[in-house]
């Protein structure tokens, strides 16, 4: 039963004051609640067809650690890692300078593969793909 659920039953047989408050702190704190709350449906996997050499496909994405936020950054074919500590700009223009100062040194990938986040769609970011010739694909 979800909080939502567990209210209005409630609220069918009593009320105080405090009642939404007192039952999201109990909810918040029922281990059994959190083993079988409902959890939104897998994406199905993809499977990407090998790379041919390195920085063919190159997918990126942002990971927190500890508040902090991380680029990262994998070369399908040689899956070189690396990482770039974002603080807390996570803006379209940085992590573009982030990734020209990879590719300075790596060289231009084919194919860039991200999510959906903002940065990923925003109209900078395309421009700044096509004008440099990378394939951009979004997974689902």
């Amino acid at each position: 039963m979800g909080i939502v659920k567990m209210k209005s039953l409630a609220r069918e047989y009593i009320w105080w004051p405090s009642i939404n408050k007192d039952i999201e702190l109990i909810a918040s704190q029922c281990t059994g609640c959190a083993k079988y709350k409902k959890r939104p449906p897998l994406a199905p996997l993809t499977h990407w067809p090998w790379a041919a050499s390195p920085m063919e496909r190159v997918h990126i994405d942002f990971a927190d650690y500890k508040g902090v936020q991380l680029l990262i950054v994998v070369d399908a074919y040689t899956k070189y890692l690396w990482t770039c500590v974002m603080g807390q700009d996570t803006t379209t223009p940085r992590l573009l300078r982030q990734l020209d100062s990879i590719f300075a040194d790596r060289g231009l990938p084919t194919t860039i593969v991200s999510d959906n986040g903002p940065q990923f769609t925003s109209l900078l970011f395309a421009e700044h793909m096509k004008a440099n010739g990378i394939k951009h694909v979004l997974t689902p």
